[in-house]
């Protein structure tokens, strides 16, 4: 969608105000609002999360699955490579489910 408005209107050029007075850039503002309140949401659970207890292996795989993601391996690769090497070390002591 960005890109036909790019290659249609030239929209990286054209200013923020240019860019809301086009027609067709509303579906794209509206996916940018849906992807702001789904990022303030991941924040606030990313918040919450160190306060929850794991209760099983599953609920401690959940929490390290997180951990792994949030961490990125061009920032951070000793960690990053440490929290993957955990998520597979408990896949291999845990057994098979039904």
């Amino acid at each position: 969608m960005e890109a036909k408005l790019a290659r249609e209107h030239n929209y990286l050029s054209l200013s923020r105000r240019q860019q809301r007075a086009l027609p067709e850039a509303r579906e794209l503002d509206d996916i940018d609002d849906q992807l702001e309140e789904l990022h303030e949401q991941q924040q606030t659970l990313l918040a919450v999360l160190p306060t929850l207890a794991a209760t099983s292996a599953l609920g401690l795989a959940g929490k390290l699955a997180v951990a792994a993601i949030e961490v990125c391996p061009e920032e951070n690769e000793e960690v990053h490579h440490l929290i993957a090497s955990i998520l597979r070390d408990l896949k291999a002591m845990t057994p098979p489910g039904p």
